[in-house]
């Protein structure tokens, strides 16, 4: 098996160049949209995870660069460690330390004018009479108020300054933010990271990109206030001005990718068969069908190769392929066949419909081998009457793919190919290798 790398670095000059899920239309319409924001916004891009967002705004992020944007990244996750967040996003904008200025408001918005001044008025109150209490009372007050009044002409000259920072070393373009991973923080670090780019950020030719999984976001922000009843949709909508949900993949062509790298479209190819373009097809209609994700085709794949590597034989491997898959995501049907629940191979046929198309009968003959498999594991077909091999009332194949359910059946049980690969061979290697990639 080859060494596997699913991540690749972007070339700064093509950021297309490993585009395997055809995200170009996509990049290249939200690229648009953010050259129609010169005033500045806040936009999300909304995927579960592991759906590639974090791939998207990589080439988007390049897509920018070559458009004449000066773009930033920051991997929120990776910094949520930090007490107040506008310290690690400043500090991605590389401004110059000698802009003390600058420095000095930004440490007195991040330290909080005023803050220890009440701690100390509230402690002295405490041990005082009442007259002496109300006059410290109404001092500390009166202290509260200008604290706030400075710290509103603090973010409003930081504002100034930072605007003046941006137009003096970007285009007329707006600057494009890129946060990736918000959804991954500590609740509290993602809720002050929203607070911080609505109050200290709203400036003009500056645009924040939000790279989400939007239902895990208001999670986030449903601990943060302590409620699971919390309005966390209506609450985003204060920070986020354009909301982009990504679209599904390009499944089948993401699977060649990964097919390639682990290298099972060379170990299904094997003696000239078909067997890897049959399991792509019947793992890209499931993919679909069950939305799954990037990184479980990765890991399904993963844990593919390594079974398949380990079988002597190259025969029949997609039908390992396809019981590997059904170990990851139909586990009752994987079980019903090990503990040979169905009666006869019409009662499995009923459950394995799920994965055929009504409009594509080609699935037939690859149903078939599996039907056969199992009749040979139970030992439930009769080699003398193979038409009784046919499911009663078929009301799913018609009439002319059912017929071709007996060939894929007998190409099965015919004794050139059973010494090579039986069921429970594959089950075992399946058992053997559970805990292998499938976390």
């Amino acid at each position: 098996m080859k060494n596997i790398n699913f991540r690749f670095d972007i070339p700064a000059d093509n950021p297309y160049k490993f585009d395997k899920l055809n995200r170009r239309p996509s990049i290249e319409m939200f690229s648009r949209i953010i050259n129609g924001f010169p005033q500045g916004c806040v936009c999300s891009i909304s995927a579960p995870w592991g759906m590639g967002k974090t791939q998207f705004v990589r080439m988007l992020q390049i897509k920018l660069n070559q458009d004449g944007h000066k773009t930033f990244f920051f991997n929120a996750w990776e910094c949520d460690y930090a007490e107040d967040p506008i310290t690690a996003i400043i500090s991605e904008m590389s401004i110059p330390k000698q802009n003390k200025n600058f420095w000095g408001l930004m440490g007195r918005i991040v330290i909080g004018v005023g803050k220890e001044l009440g701690k100390s008025a509230l402690h002295e109150i405490s041990g005082l009479n009442f007259d002496s209490s109300f006059e410290a009372l109404a001092d500390w007050s009166k202290k509260k108020v200008e604290d706030y009044e400075n710290q509103k002409t603090t973010i409003r000259q930081f504002k100034q300054l930072l605007s003046e920072e941006i137009a003096s070393t970007a285009s007329e373009l707006p600057v494009i933010f890129f946060i990736d991973e918000l959804d991954r923080c500590n609740p509290s670090f993602a809720v002050r990271t929203l607070e911080r780019i609505k109050h200290i950020f709203d400036i003009p030719n500056i645009v924040f990109v939000l790279s989400i999984d939007k239902s895990q976001l208001e999670n986030s922000i449903c601990g943060y206030f302590g409620s699971d009843k919390f309005d966390a949709k209506e609450y985003l909508r204060r920070f986020i001005d354009i909301e982009y949900q990504l679209p599904e993949p390009s499944y089948e062509s993401y699977i060649d990718y990964i097919a390639q790298i682990v290298n099972i479209d060379h170990d299904l190819r094997m003696e000239g068969s078909l067997a890897y373009d049959d399991f792509k097809r019947i793992l890209s209609y499931q993919a679909a069908r069950k939305h799954l994700t990037l990184r479980q085709i990765e890991k399904l794949l993963t844990h593919v190769a390594i079974i398949t590597s380990s079988f002597s034989t190259g025969a029949l491997m997609e039908y390992v392929a396809f019981f590997t898959y059904l170990s990851f995501f139909e586990r009752e049907i994987l079980d019903k066949i090990e503990n040979k629940q169905y009666s006869d191979v019409s009662e499995l046929l009923s459950d394995l419909q799920i994965f055929c198309p009504k409009t594509d009968d080609d699935y037939s003959f690859f149903i078939g081998k599996i039907l056969g498999l199992y009749g040979d594991y139970v030992g439930c077909l009769d080699l003398k009457n193979p038409e009784s091999w046919l499911p009663r009332n078929n009301q799913y194949f018609s009439q002319d793919a059912a017929i071709q359910l007996i060939p894929g059946m007998k190409q099965i049980v015919k004794s050139d190919y059973s010494h090579k690969i039986k069921l429970e061979d594959i089950l075992k290697h399946i058992h053997l290798y559970s805990h292998i990639t499938k976390s």
